[in-house]
């Protein structure tokens, strides 16, 4: 059941994408976790919540009870899992975060690897070109940054995953079949489950190489079967996106953008040539440079190695180029016409997220250049050897000591103390319902009546939240919870009436005596979506058995011998 092309990689081959993924992890053993973004504890908040729900054996945690002070938080409800379900894997395993981090980015960094390796060695057939992509595309500037500077782990894993739909895509435009078909499945899924904003830009992309690799004769079919691989994408990963289609306007990060810093107006790259102006103190120059280092990088590659010769005669090396021109001019203020026109483009916030795209696909490039590298071009053009080696080189020790060395790290040991003490703290307002402010989370008490009924707490954690109050008048009760849509209370068993005070969940509370219990009930839609993604899981498995089993008996059927 092999898929066509697929490189089979050596042990060799394997063993030298592993050690280029441990030179990038490196440092989170040597010296320690990057620190220094806001971004930081909302990605530990989430795993600890992902950790907790493992230990519990809870399928998904829709409630973080700790965060905001104790009132709780729903950002693990609406943020793509992959990453954060990934880590708090890992850290369930080895009880340490420092070594879990290091644990994740190294085996996403190698899934990464071996993406570019499979995409590159299919593109040309060479096993040196795919272990040159691949050790220029762990170290581009941005993809570094990704994890050292910004933070951006979810787009980090989410790029880890795009090279194998460019393989796939290509294949399946090529030869369309069920395993080509599911590889464009696979892939898909998960770039919903990983990031959103780069589920954007690789799909931008990706329907560029798409046209692009398009053979006439298989045009129809590949079209169509593609098309259903993403719907069957679509409904693998329902259990996440149909809750954050139906409840994201509850949230900040689904009101139209109103600050500065997150309009993509402002975050365009090379605004400085702008002849209108528009390049204010808002210019992201960190990624100007990293634009710079990448195309510079590319252009000399492919001019000392003379790869531009073969442009308008190789079809794929054509369709790489295009996407890594379309997705560097997409990161710049000569596309603005493009994301005033496209409102969905207007949601990446970022223009500069394309320079994923540009390090993808800039690193295939620059591969196939150095994979020119051989003893008879050292000897008839020594001068563009050296200058597509050095190229890499400089760009290289740009990423090392701007992006790594740069970087602020904290031991091991402390990494965790912060971690834990990361629990409580106020998480990130663009995650937090539209009808909280930081107001909501400062009064400690857990409940409060007004009035003089005495409240007895008898569980109040992660799965429970249940109190006792005496009898007396009736009252509104204000909880040291955050109200939203989904909670549900009782008294003695009969149903409360529940409300909304200055962003705190508030309970109606009737004069007799009894006991108040709170709970978190997913509505009919998350519960069906569930349902849905799990069984399209098992039809797909007992499909591709189906397949497999019904190929093995025609492969092991005798011939009938005709008398």
């Amino acid at each position: 059941m092999n898929i066509p092309n697929f490189p089979q990689i050596t042990l060799r081959d394997a063993t030298i994408l592993f050690l280029v993924s441990v030179a990038f992890a490196l440092p989170v053993i040597l010296v320690g976790p990057p620190v220094g973004s806001p971004d930081l504890p909302h990605h530990l908040t989430i795993t600890a919540a992902w950790q907790n729900a493992i230990e519990t054996g809870t399928l998904i945690p829709d409630w973080v009870a700790a965060e905001n002070n104790g009132y709780g938080a729903v950002n693990a409800r609406y943020y793509p899992p992959l990453f954060h379900l990934t880590y708090a894997a890992l850290l369930t395993l080895v009880n340490n975060w420092g070594y879990g981090l290091f644990l994740t980015i190294l085996l996403w960094s190698f899934i990464g690897g071996v993406g570019i390796y499979v995409w590159s060695f299919d593109l040309t057939g060479s096993r040196a070109v795919g272990l040159f992509a691949a050790g220029v595309f762990a170290f581009t500037p941005y993809h570094a940054n990704q994890f050292y500077h910004s933070f951006m782990w979810g787009e980090f894993v989410s790029l880890s995953i795009v090279p194998f739909a460019f393989y796939f895509i290509r294949n399946h435009n090529l030869r369309p079949g069920i395993l080509t078909w599911l590889g464009i499945t696979i892939s898909t899924a998960l770039l919903v489950l990983s990031n959103v904003p780069q589920l954007i830009v690789a799909a931008v992309c990706l329907s560029i190489y798409f046209l692009l690799t398009l053979e006439i004769r298989t045009a129809w079919r590949s079209g169509l079967s593609t098309a259903g691989a993403i719907a069957v994408a679509l409904i693998l990963a329902s259990f996440f996106w149909v809750r954050v289609v139906l409840e994201v306007s509850w949230l900040y990060i689904g009101l139209p953008n109103i600050d500065p810093l997150y309009d993509y107006k402002n975050n365009f790259l090379l605004a400085e040539l702008n002849p209108w102006g528009g390049a204010g103190e808002l210019t992201p120059l960190f990624g100007t440079m990293f634009l710079l280092f990448t195309v510079v990088t590319v252009s000399i590659a492919l001019f000392a190695s003379r790869l531009y010769r073969k442009l308008w005669s190789d079809r794929d090396l054509r369709a790489v180029c295009v996407v890594f021109l379309t997705s560097t001019i997409m990161c710049t203020l000569f596309s603005k016409f493009i994301w005033d026109l496209i409102p969905v483009l207007q949601k990446i916030q970022f223009p500069w997220r394309f320079l994923s795209v540009a390090s993808l696909a800039g690193s295939v490039l620059v591969g196939i250049a150095l994979g020119f590298i051989n003893k008879e071009t050292w000897r008839t053009s020594q001068r563009g050897v050296l200058v597509v080696a050095g190229s890499f080189m400089i760009m290289l020790t740009f990423t090392i000591k701007q992006d790594i060395m740069a970087s602020s790290f904290m031991s091991n040991g402390d990494f965790g103390n912060y971690a834990a003490a990361c629990a409580s703290k106020i998480g990130l307002e663009h995650w937090r319902p539209t009808w909280t402010t930081k107001e909501t989370f400062k009064q400690r008490e857990i409940v409060s009546t007004g009035i003089e009924r005495q409240v007895t707490v008898q569980a109040w954690n992660e799965r429970s939240h249940e109190f006792q109050v005496s009898q007396g008048e009736p009252t509104t009760a204000r909880t040291a919870i955050t109200y939203f849509p989904h909670w549900k209370a009782t008294f003695n068993g009969e149903p409360l009436e529940v409300g909304e005070a200055g962003g705190a969940l508030t309970i109606q509370v009737p004069e007799s005596a009894g006991t108040v219990s709170l709970k978190f009930v997913e509505p009919r839609y998350t519960i069906a979506s569930r349902w849905i993604s799990v069984l399209s899981f098992l039809i797909l498995v007992v499909g591709l058995l189906a397949f497999y089993l019904r190929k093995k008996i025609r492969q092991t059927q005798l011939p009938v011998l005709s008398v």
